[in-house]
């Protein structure tokens, strides 16, 4: 029941992967909490405001949420590796096509994304507001949600077609 022809059964190795990295996960997320509420209970107060849609979340916010969750994931996919006597890259991380699939993944969801905008904004359901000037800060705040926005769809993809993709 436990044991296949190829050691521990793939159900089995799943469940442990998923029980690891939502431990880990939730461990590191408390280690966070409780040094920001030592450290700057202003930024903790602001951030659970943004999680409960109080306010509207920032880039920051996205990076440290999913930064948690992937540095979990993949130090869970690491030692799942080094017990299936695996390389870390054989769950999806290698490939000589993984450039090119990747842009392409990159290119097709900024194009639905913005095909999205433009349809909600042609039907009257978004709203642009006075616009600002074009400055240092609009930059600024363009890139971080950039980067927030590629840490989000790497955490993702991995969660979901990394590890338990190859396993099953």
């Amino acid at each position: 029941m436990l044991l296949g022809r190829e050691g521990l059964r793939a159900g089995w190795r799943v469940l442990i992967f998923l029980i690891c990295a939502a431990l880990l996960f939730v461990g590191l997320r408390l280690l966070l909490n409780h040094a920001l509420m030592a450290l700057a209970p202003g930024f903790l107060a602001s951030l659970v405001s943004m999680a409960s849609g109080k306010e509207p979340m920032s880039s920051a916010f996205a990076m440290l949420n999913d930064g948690f969750l992937l540095l979990a994931y993949l130090t869970v996919l690491a030692g799942m590796a080094r017990w299936g006597r695996r390389r870390f890259t054989d769950y999806g991380l290698q490939g000589s096509r993984a450039w090119r699939y990747g842009l392409s993944g990159l290119f097709w969801g900024f194009a639905m994304l913005s095909a999205l905008i433009g349809m909600l904004y042609v039907s009257g359901h978004l709203v642009f507001g006075r616009m600002p000037s074009l400055s240092l800060a609009v930059f600024d705040s363009g890139t971080l949600w950039a980067i927030a926005s590629l840490m989000i769809a790497f955490t993702e993809e991995n969660l979901f077609r990394g590890y338990l993709l190859f396993t099953l």
